[in-house]
């Protein structure tokens, strides 16, 4: 993919602590506020599956029209108690009032008793809020923190985990003590009537606490909670009417918001007038749960955040009345963390193993299902799933690791055009860089056919030229030789000065093995030989140099793999397969192609006038065997054009020089061994030897040859210039009358090699002449460059 496991390990390191990190501080609750609970939210009363308002929630507002009525922003004391004794004729469970009362009543105690005397007879608890501060406050009245609702112990299990200190926090939920807190309450002149305060503070982030822990054994729950039958503390969690409330991790409640417009708010002058009038509230029963806004009219500021936007703050209390009523909670799913470790490591499995279509394709589906999952659940469960940093973590991360991977495959690119520009069809180069991932480099085993070609003699043709010249006449016919290998769907893997080294069968992009690789590499080769005759006549018309080719084709198992560096790629294919294709090159005949047995059986049935092949015996070094080969001359059937051009290529290479005869002055001074017994050297050329053997041997055959002087210097020196073993095709042989001559033309020294051959040879007492035993016609061309 381009990418190092190391460095996709780190990446998705890096964006896990990032994640974990982010997901847990402030700003992560404000963004979660914002942006994840809206949408929620938002989308729940789009396809309206918001929770209804339970039938025993009443809603009483001083609204614009109870205000209108009053002539002031709240009732005074006596019109409270006349409003609350007749809700409370009406027996309501409990009534909730969002406001504290804490400013000190003008009434005198027995006007504050007339007033509340028939509400403290019907027996109603009347709930009132409350604030903390951690300072002793002038003119406010602390809360009598006597009262068993705000002890810990009330909400225990059994008292006595708190009395013999046996593991009380277990127990408790993650409430942070905030010690030292001091409570305000009500006017202390009104606590004989509002009996219940507890806190009605918000987080901006749209929850609530439901108990505000003040010291070790203190509490002071939520206004809310009075509203319930039973609150108590179990194994950590909170129960409120024996079901489970989760709660955060600082111990908050998520408030399940329903829109303001979908609240039943009943204006409170409507019951004013009733209770005025003589008469019961209407719509309020028995054992309901009365809630009464006293500051809901147009101008109030007490307007507080929400899902749904600004709201008043009594509907917070409002969504929690009817969560308690409703056992209607939403449940936080505390894995934030979990998740955000499980979709940060799927980017690093996807970025491993997709491409870059399946990629993003794969994320954007994670992205959706996992949102689409959310709100689901958020909307028919009341789950509230970690989606929104997870997978804002998940998106970053992922978006890293493909910038990290484009920034590889740019560098790779670069590398691989650097390296496969010529090797490969330019066209199949476009589409190689287009998905560069696609390429591995990787050591593998493929069967392939080997192509070596070779330009013949071109060094020695070179001394007759211009530097410049003689680079681009070599670099025009590689170039030429390169395109039809390309044409053919053939690599060329590297170019061995005057030569390349080609394979076909193999796909950088592709895995898939191609069936048919030997037919396109013999066709290729035959198609290059016979552009190369065609050039050849032309430049013979035009006087130009000429570069005739060898070919030599194997079909083998090889090993092809990246060889080079972190910077810099070397593809190539080693193996003896390639060994042997060169060895067939080596022994292949002047514009021919030396074709091997495997190849052969392959192709063999190919249509290509059969007239124009011959079989051929090759020695391969360190094998004992001669091995088949077949070799396919494109000139068969054009002997004179044949002749035409090696005679010219002798003449633009100096090859005479190379072909003509020296005699051994005492044929004791050489001695010869071959794979065919003993033999005594008669003369030799630099493409060339001929030897006095006892027994014939067959033309075509390959001859093994040891030469070596009778104090052993000869073999030294041959050993030093890298011609010491010499491999031979006899081309002729006739009887002699001591013996039967052989003449047999060199496969192994190479035309660069046959000046410096001659030289040590001449060292050890050769003259020039003819030799007199060699007469026949046979022996005038034995020794003619192949």
């Amino acid at each position: 993919n381009g990418l190092s496991s190391r460095v996709i390990v780190l990446t998705c390191l890096i964006w896990i602590f990032v994640g974990i990190s982010g997901g847990m501080t402030q700003v992560g609750d404000y963004l979660e506020s914002k942006i994840a609970s809206p949408i929620n939210f938002g989308i729940r009363s789009k396809f309206g599956m918001n929770p209804k308002q339970h039938s025993r929630l009443k809603i009483l507002a001083l609204d614009d029209k109870a205000f209108a009525y009053l002539g002031a922003p709240m009732p005074d004391l006596k019109l409270w108690g006349d409003l609350l004794d007749g809700i409370a004729e009406s027996k309501p469970k409990l009534i909730v009032i969002d406001a504290m009362f804490s400013n000190r009543p003008s009434e005198t105690e027995q006007q504050l008793k007339y007033y509340f005397s028939r509400l403290e007879s019907l027996g109603v608890p009347i709930a009132l809020g409350s604030f903390v501060n951690s300072n002793s406050l002038q003119f406010k009245d602390p809360l009598d923190m006597s009262e068993s609702w705000y002890s810990i112990k009330t909400y225990l299990p059994d008292a006595s985990v708190f009395t013999e200190g046996r593991g009380v926090e277990s127990h408790i939920p993650a409430f942070r003590i905030r010690e030292p807190l001091v409570a305000y309450g009500p006017a202390k002149e009104l606590k004989p009537w509002f009996n219940r305060v507890g806190h009605f503070q918000l987080l901006q982030d749209h929850k609530i606490e439901p108990f505000l822990r003040i010291s070790v054994d203190k509490v002071l729950p939520h206004i809310t909670m009075f509203a319930a039958d039973k609150v108590h503390f179990e194994n950590g969690n909170l129960r409120i009417d024996n079901k489970r409330v989760a709660l955060d991790r600082g111990g908050a409640i998520e408030v399940n918001f329903v829109p303001t417009d979908s609240w039943k708010i009943k204006s409170l002058v409507e019951t004013i007038r009733d209770v005025r009038d003589g008469y019961a509230p209407a719509g309020i029963n028995q054992n309901d749960i009365v809630l009464i806004l006293p500051l809901y009219f147009t101008g109030n500021t007490d307007f507080r955040p929400s899902p749904f936007g600004l709201m008043p703050g009594g509907l917070y209390l409002a969504a929690m009345l009817n969560s308690v009523l409703s056992g209607d909670w939403l449940q936080p799913i505390l894995a934030s963390e979990i998740f955000t470790v499980i979709l940060i490591a799927l980017a690093g499995l996807l970025i491993i193993f997709l491409s870059t279509a399946q990629y993003w394709t794969f994320i954007g589906f994670t992205l959706l299902a996992t949102f689409v999952l959310s709100q689901i659940l958020f909307s028919v469960a009341g789950l509230v799933f970690p989606w929104f940093h997870p997978l804002l973590f998940f998106t970053c991360c992922s978006v890293h690791l493909f910038a990290l991977k484009m920034r590889a495959n740019e560098r790779k690119v670069m590398t691989l055009r650097a390296a496969l520009d010529g090797a490969v069809d330019p066209t199949q180069l476009e589409g190689i860089l287009k998905k560069p991932e696609n390429v591995n480099l990787e050591p593998r085993e493929r069967v392939v056919t080997l192509m070596f070609i070779d330009v013949v003699g071109f060094s020695l043709v070179a001394e007759n030229l211009l530097p410049r010249i003689a680079f681009d006449c070599l670099k025009k016919v590689l170039g030429d030789m390169s395109e039809i290998v390309h044409k053919y769907g053939g690599v060329v893997d590297k170019s061995l000065g005057d030569g390349l080294l080609c394979y076909f069968g193999y796909r950088f992009d592709s895995d898939l093995a191609v069936s048919d690789h030997a037919e396109h590499a013999v066709r290729c080769a035959i198609e290059i030989q016979e552009y190369n005759i065609k050039q050849t006549e032309e430049y013979q018309r035009t006087g130009q140099p000429l570069f005739p080719l060898r070919i030599g084709i194997n079909t083998s198992s090889c090993f092809l793999g990246d060889l080079g560096s972190d910077s810099r790629i070397e593809f190539t294919v080693v193996g003896n397969g390639v060994n042997f294709a060169k060895r067939l090159e080596g022994a292949c005949t002047m514009n021919s192609i030396l074709v091997g047995a495997t190849t052969w059986e392959l192709v063999k049935g190919i249509d290509i006038n059969q007239e124009g092949v011959s079989k051929k015996l090759i020695r391969i070094k360190h094998h004992r065997e001669l091995v088949d080969a077949f070799e396919y001359d494109p000139l068969f059937d054009r002997p004179l054009l044949r002749q035409e051009i090696r005679d010219n290529f002798r003449k633009s290479a100096n090859l005479q020089r190379l072909s003509e005869r020296i005699q051994i002055r005492d044929q004791g001074a050489i001695k010869v061994s071959t794979d065919n017994g003993d033999a005594t050297v008669v003369n030799f050329s630099g493409t060339g030897i001929s030897l006095m053997m006892r027994m014939p041997v067959p033309k075509g055959t390959c001859v093994k040859i040891s030469l070596d002087s009778q104090d052993g210097q000869l073999a030294k020196r041959l050993l030093a210039a890298e011609i010491s073993d010499l491999d031979a095709e006899v081309r002729w042989n006739y009887q002699a009358p001591a013996g039967f001559i052989h003449g047999l033309a060199f496969l192994s020294v190479e035309e660069e090699k046959a000046e410096e051959f001659i030289s040590i040879m001449c060292d050890f007492a050769f003259v020039g002449g003819t030799n007199p035993i060699l007469n026949s016609e046979e022996d005038q061309d034995d020794h003619k460059a192949s």
